[in-house]
């Protein structure tokens, strides 16, 4: 179903499951998901402030001013609607919150056969080398890493031609 997987900026779920557990740094860099998991109050302090929060999540990292102001605006104003900002931390509550251990457990006996590539940025606030490394062990297709040194989380935006020209060379091959 699937020809190809480009990844930008994420691991797979058992190496980050993984990375976790046995990485301070990786820890600390997913301090956030405290805050996802926990209903009604992330929704409440991501939206405070005229949504000060969420807005400055796309400014971390190297290049703070890579996600041009519009753009913010433009997903501000559509996780505003009703529900939406609450539909998109369901994914970690799912996935990462109570329970959300049997989501990598799950991952953990699913291999990646599909040729795949993960583009991660050197300085992404978010995610750290461990579990980048640990994606390879998860694969058993063909795979790729690009690693975008000086970038940081937001890839499509950061290094924008890097970003197509890796999905370009994946569809032809």
């Amino acid at each position: 179903m699937t020809k190809t997987l480009t990844a930008l900026s994420v691991a797979h779920p058992a190496a980050l499951a993984e990375a976790s557990r046995v990485d301070e740094d990786q820890r600390a860099r997913s301090r956030y998901v405290a805050l996802f998991v926990q209903e009604g109050k992330a929704e409440q302090v991501l939206a405070d402030e005229d949504h000060r929060r969420l807005r400055a999540m796309f400014s971390l990292g190297p290049n703070p001013n890579s996600v041009p102001p519009a753009v913010i605006d433009h997903f501000v104003s559509s996780l505003s609607r009703p529900g939406r900002l609450t539909a998109a931390l369901n994914y970690y509550r799912a996935n990462l919150g109570a329970g959300g251990g049997a989501w990598a457990a799950l991952a953990q006996e699913v291999k990646i056969t599909t040729p795949t590539a993960l583009l991660w940025g050197d300085e992404d606030p978010a995610l750290g080398r461990r579990a980048v490394d640990a994606t390879e062990h998860h694969v058993d297709g063909p795979y790729r890493l690009e690693v975008l040194e000086g970038a940081g989380h937001w890839l499509q935006f950061e290094r924008t031609a890097e970003v197509s020209r890796s999905l370009v060379q994946a569809a032809i091959h």
